[in-house]
């Protein structure tokens, strides 16, 4: 059984696409494409990536985000880079 926070990223895209779409929130498949399957366009990717940052208090590099096409290229986005944050941190504070 996995542990609920590796579905932690998974949750907080869910949450971000419903709030940006202004739907009730549903599961959106981690196969979806942004732009072809649910409409999303580039200024909506970077909306929806202040979204991500303020709910996870971490900042998201704007490069980061030209190769994500899908729901799941999201999610991954979010769990590198939470992973990433915190040994950046580390590191630096040593």
């Amino acid at each position: 059984m996995p542990c609920a926070l590796e579905n932690l990223p998974d949750a907080i895209v869910q949450n971000a696409l419903a709030c940006h779409l202004r739907t009730p929130e549903a599961s959106f498949d981690a196969a979806l494409e942004l732009e072809r399957d649910l409409g999303l366009d580039p200024l909506d990717l970077v909306l929806i990536a202040l979204g991500l940052e303020e709910a996870v208090g971490v900042e998201f590099p704007v490069a980061l985000l030209e190769g994500v096409r899908t729901v799941g290229d999201v999610a991954r986005l979010v769990s590198t880079w939470l992973g990433v944050v915190p040994a950046l941190r580390r590191a630096t504070c040593r």
